[in-house]
């Protein structure tokens, strides 16, 4: 499933001509050795299952089971598919210019229970994600109620929102092909205290509006303990993240695709540009701005 579904997104991106055919590449790369190791373990496990009828069944049921035992946490990660981690490529950066503790480019962003700015509502950070074909550029804004950090979000807001920008186009091109659809969402997960901050006083790119739906509430977070429910307020501190805060772009299979600092807006744009084909940037001189 996790190997059509790694397809799938990659050809519906080319098809609609978001992303440029080469990444089509990645789908080897990244999937051939998960399911080497896949093999690898079923043949161990087979090896010892076979054995089992020249052996002493006692004894030798002893030692299967802790060996079944030793294979199977080794290779967790490939047997459960959640913990795979991509190597480099087209499609996975091979730097991350932010230093967290606990995520890694290449693999799937882990789900904690964060709180919905607008109705306090507890969430996972996976159920809030969509699984159709989007990306998802989630900004950790940090401690918002700090006027110097509020400054850095406005400014990332005007790189990300210039006409000229690459998710613009991008955006512009997914809602062309489908109404109120996007190539990437954006989202806020903020760790100041909900109470301090007011929806409407963030950024407009983090409370979009269609005549439709009306304002979407979906896409501001924060890291605080819920209310009626156990959990919350972990995030920053499970992810390793400072009050100052990064931005990681995720792939429609959550997987991470770049980590930077908020301010590195610029580096963001050079990663979509190199993915997407030359007719979706070729007017655009944003990057050099």
């Amino acid at each position: 499933m996790q190997d059509t579904f790694n397809l799938g997104w990659k050809l519906a991106s080319v098809i609609r001509g978001a992303l440029h055919p080469q990444i089509l590449e990645t789908y080897q790369q990244e999937r051939l050795p998960v399911a080497e190791r896949l093999i690898a373990l079923d043949k161990r496990i087979c090896r010892g299952m076979c054995s089992r009828r020249n052996a002493d069944g006692e004894t030798f049921h002893g030692a299967f089971d802790e060996d079944h035992k030793r294979a199977l946490e080794e290779e967790n990660s490939s047997a459960s598919g959640l913990a795979v981690i991509y190597q480099p490529n087209l499609l996975v950066t091979s730097v991350a210019h932010h230093q967290t503790t606990n995520l890694r480019i290449g693999a799937r962003i882990p789900s904690m229970l964060i709180i919905n700015q607008s109705d306090a509502q507890p969430r996972h950070l996976q159920h809030i994600l969509p699984s159709t074909g989007e990306w998802s550029l989630i900004i950790f804004g940090g401690d918002i109620a700090d006027p110097r950090q509020m400054q850095r979000l406005n400014h990332l807001e005007e790189t990300l929102c210039h006409p000229e920008s690459i998710i613009q186009r991008l955006n512009n091109h997914a809602s062309a092909m489908r109404r109120d659809s996007a190539f990437v969402r954006i989202y806020l997960i903020h760790c100041a205290e909900r109470l301090r901050i007011e929806l409407h006083d963030l950024p407009a790119v983090f409370r979009p509006w269609t005549e439709d739906n009306g304002v979407d509430y979906s896409r501001v977070w924060v890291d605080e303990k819920a209310y009626h429910h156990a959990g919350g307020g972990q995030l920053y501190k499970s992810f390793g993240i400072g009050p100052e805060g990064c931005m990681v772009l995720l792939r429609p299979d959550q997987h991470l695709s770049f980590l930077s600092d908020m301010d590195d807006g610029k580096g963001l744009e050079r990663f979509l540009t190199s993915i997407t084909p030359e007719e979706s940037h070729q007017s655009a001189t944003f990057q050099d701005l």
